[in-house]
């Protein structure tokens, strides 16, 4: 995982923000184990956007939800351009006709989306389980 404030020391394009971000859905560190009621922000310009990330007050580290996202250009690659790509390929094997071209496209875009839900339904029960056991350890 990262740590922004350590990074923020070395790197001009790493800032911390004035104001501090509540997240209901994570009211503890994973990396410390610590609570955080209030995290800190800090902004990190090093990407063609500017993007925001509460980070833990005792250690530094990004929080669990902002560790796990997915690139913006990694997603547009994988999901709408590779998984459809494959699922095209694998069904034109198949011997499928100029006509039903149509529905070839949206079977690879619907199976391509099937498996973002997936992937993101598995990042949100992740979170769930990961503060459980801080519960139970605590």
């Amino acid at each position: 995982m990262l740590n922004l404030r350590e990074m923020a020391q070395t790197n001009c394009w790493i800032r911390k923000l004035d104001e501090t971000k509540k997240l209901p859905k994570q009211p503890y560190c994973v990396g410390c184990e610590n609570k955080v009621d209030d995290w800190d922000v800090y902004v990190d310009m090093r990407d063609e956007y500017a993007s925001t990330h509460a980070t833990c007050p005792h250690c530094g580290l990004i929080n669990y939800e902002d560790s796990k996202d997915i690139h913006p250009a990694v997603a547009v690659l994988v999901f709408f351009i590779g998984i459809p790509a494959v699922v095209w390929s694998v069904l034109m094997g198949f011997g499928i006709d100029e006509e039903n071209y149509g529905v070839l496209g949206v079977t690879a875009y619907g199976i391509s989306f099937l498996f973002f839900y997936l992937i993101m339904n598995f990042r949100v029960s992740d979170l769930k389980k990961r503060m459980e056991e801080i519960e139970e350890r605590r």
